[in-house]
């Protein structure tokens, strides 16, 4: 215990690809969620006709 470990380079860009992956789902599922929504409004009134 005690003994700092310092990340070797690879392992710091492991890092920063981690978080950047992190950022790009986050980003993908709140694009999915306003999908979604969209979809949830849009399809009633395709079967609908268009007609409310």
């Amino acid at each position: 215990m005690g003994k700092i470990k310092i990340p070797t380079p690879e392992e710091r860009r492991i890092m920063e690809l981690e978080r950047e992956n992190k950022q790009l789902n986050q980003k993908i599922n709140t694009q999915d969620e306003i999908i979604g929504e969209l979809l949830f409004e849009i399809i009633p009134q395709i079967t609908e006709g268009g007609q409310q």
